[in-house]
């Protein structure tokens, strides 16, 4: 390989000017590598130095095409098998070399991380990674270079959190994704450490908050009819996916309703169920008399114009606090409905698999003993617990009104 410092004449730009090029020959082509230099003349540059008056930074520019070349050369030299390349290959793995040598900062990376993340999640996931990358530059600025990270400033970080009364839950979150953007980082061959910065960190306890309903706060919102449309609304919501066994946002809007019998596989925060297996019931009355108010043609509900878990969520942001006032639940959210269906279920004395079927989750069958590999639940199993739920539901007292 042979290395060059030219001026194409035919690649002028639109101001008259020229871009410098490092022209690289290897195996009789060549292709170049364009520097951000520009010189007015091709007469600027003479024997591979550029020149005149004109140009008052001369020697600089000179100074930093000698160390690019250099940097060009270290690129080649760390590479392998080198004749078996063409010229183009070769420019585009030096080029690539060149890139990972560089000394990354945090925001350079968490960029690029982010660029993928965006086409592998849901906005709301997005939003989330966006947040917690902002937390850090606050702490150590976009130009911090992640290679100085180590497990005491992984802890001092920590600590900053701690003192701006952040949640042990939400400062995990926020850790998780320095840490994905660190792995990431290493994965890619931009940083090499010695003792990875996470290695030996812990990540603090968090307290479970019981969001289910207890049965008065579940009879109370069966019993509510609210006069504010958008808490009506939250609540028809809340309450169908509690007749429909606990299901997901992303599935209500996802699923044909105009069918008796339902057949999915429930759709997880990031991807669908891997093993295959589907979670198949009947609608129930319940949840049949609060989906023809939402229905359309083609069978899928809308919410007042809402389509997506996405608008849904922001929805319920803004009003299931009047919703929680109402029926006097101190938590509530969406996935409440979820684990208020699987505790009383389990109250009832349903076997567990027959909960996870219904629920959609995956029920580990090695925890259940060998007999768990040759019985499988069934949906008239599912029916039957879910028809159970709801006649114990219907049963629990309502509340007196005062007089």
């Amino acid at each position: 390989m042979n290395l060059s410092i030219v001026i194409l004449p035919a690649k002028v730009l639109a101001n008259g000017k020229h871009k410098i090029r490092i022209a690289m020959s290897h195996r009789g082509e060549t292709r170049y590598f364009v520097t951000r230099h520009v010189v007015p003349s091709v007469k600027n540059l003479k024997n591979g130095q550029v020149v005149g008056k004109e140009i008052g930074n001369a020697n600089y520019i000179n100074m930093q095409l000698s160390q690019e070349i250099q940097r060009i050369y270290k690129a080649y030299d760390e590479l392998k098998d080198v004749e078996c390349y063409s010229c183009a290959q070769l420019l585009e793995l030096i080029k690539n070399q060149m890139h990972r040598s560089t000394l990354k900062s945090f925001g350079a990376v968490s960029v690029e991380w982010l660029e993928i993340k965006e086409k592998q999640n849901k906005p709301q996931s997005i939003t989330l990674y966006k947040l917690a990358i902002d937390l850090f530059a606050e702490y150590a600025g976009k130009d911090f270079l992640l290679e100085l990270l180590n497990l005491k400033y992984v802890y001092s970080y920590e600590e900053w959190l701690i003192r701006k009364g952040l949640s042990n839950t939400t400062i995990n979150m926020r850790m998780r994704v320095l840490r994905a953007i660190v792995r990431f980082a290493v994965t890619r061959r931009y940083i090499v450490y010695d003792n990875n910065p996470f290695l030996g960190y812990q990540e603090r306890p968090e307290t479970a908050r019981d969001v289910a309903l207890t049965h008065q706060q579940l009879r109370r919102l069966v019993d509510l009819q609210p006069e504010d449309e958008h808490v009506a609304l939250c609540r028809d919501v809340l309450l169908m996916s509690f007749y429909l066994a606990g299901m997901n946002i992303a599935d209500v809007f996802a699923l044909n309703f105009s069918v008796k019998h339902l057949s999915f596989i429930r759709t997880k925060p990031n991807t669908r169920r891997r093993d295959g297996n589907k979670t198949e019931f009947d609608i129930q009355p319940e949840a049949r008399a609060i989906i023809d108010k939402y229905i359309n043609k083609d069978g899928r509900v809308t919410f007042n114009g809402k389509t997506t878990a996405g608008t849904m969520n922001s929805y319920f942001f803004r009003h299931l606090k009047k919703l929680a006032e109402a029926i006097q639940a101190e938590h509530l959210i969406y996935y409440s409905m979820r684990k208020t269906f699987a505790q009383i279920a389990n109250e009832l004395g349903i076997q567990e698999r027959v909960i996870a079927y219904c629920i959609g989750d995956k029920y580990n069958e090695r925890n259940s003993g060998s007999v768990g590999y040759y019985i499988k639940t069934t949906p008239e199993m599912a029916n039957d617990a879910i028809r159970k739920v709801f006649d114990f539901v219907a049963q629990i007292p309502k509340e007196k009104q005062p007089d």
